[in-house]
């Protein structure tokens, strides 16, 4: 993975990713949040901690991700969002995100 910076359209993308699987996604706060991509950076990959509100409408607490996503420019719709432990938090950090 080599590391890409974030700008403004990753960001963007990387929190639409979310509105289907928080129950409030418009409440997600994301912090550390690092991207990298494949070679040919066709797949976006970015890891982080997120915090959003649950069903009661308390924040739970910031909780590691790693996501993958197609870059935005191509247009694709493609994403898997993983509620990342320490083993994905290590691999974002060997692979320098």
């Amino acid at each position: 993975m080599s590391r890409v910076e974030g700008t403004g359209y990753l960001e963007e993308t990387l929190r639409n990713q979310f509105l289907e699987y928080l129950i409030d996604p418009y409440s997600a706060d994301f912090r550390r949040v690092r991207y990298g991509s494949n070679g040919d950076q066709s797949i976006i990959f970015a890891c982080g901690l997120v915090n959003a509100k649950n069903r009661m409408g308390a924040y739970v607490g910031f909780t590691p991700f790693f996501a993958a996503f197609a870059h935005p420019a191509l247009n694709e719709s493609d994403a898997s969002i993983v509620n990342a432990g320490p083993a994905w938090e290590r691999v974002c950090q060997l692979s320098g995100l």
